[in-house]
């Protein structure tokens, strides 16, 4: 019995990650982590999930509908509203927050990773144990938060 992976041997030398149809989360996240996939995944759920990947390593997922990053370490009391003021780099819609740490020394950095890394874990196990579904994928797209 042949396993289908949604890769085919024309898409193994020419596109980063290619997933035809719908096939369970965990399947698409096996088959990213097998090629070190960097860039977006796109889970067309409702509501859809970005997911961000290093080296098929996913470091950050997000519902479209949730609040930006700096908003939920807000919410988690990781952050006051100064220090994210301080840390937040605003280009335009955009509010980068690579420079976070660097900015404003003050702000615990384990916290914040924390937060972070537990809500994508949550996120991502979720999806991963329940959902099947299609996806839109783009390489070396990252979190536009930094």
């Amino acid at each position: 019995m042949k396993h289908n992976t949604g890769i085919t041997a024309e898409t193994t030398e020419s596109v980063a990650l290619a997933v035809d149809g719908s096939q369970p989360v965990w399947m698409t996240l096996n088959e990213a982590r097998e090629r070190a996939f960097t860039g977006e995944i796109v889970f067309e759920t409702d509501p859809e999930v970005l997911a961000y990947l290093d080296h098929g390593v996913v470091y950050y997922a997000e519902r479209v509908t949730d609040a930006s990053l700096g908003r939920r370490l807000l919410e988690a009391g990781v952050l006051d509203v100064e220090q994210l003021d301080r840390g937040t780099v605003r280009v335009g819609d955009i509010e980068h927050l690579g420079r976070l740490f660097d900015r404003d020394p003050s702000v615990d950095r384990d916290a914040v990773v924390v937060v972070a890394e537990s809500s994508t874990h949550e996120l991502i196990a979720d999806l991963a144990n329940r959902a099947i579904t299609t996806v839109r994928v783009t390489a070396y797209r990252h979190h536009p938060s930094g």
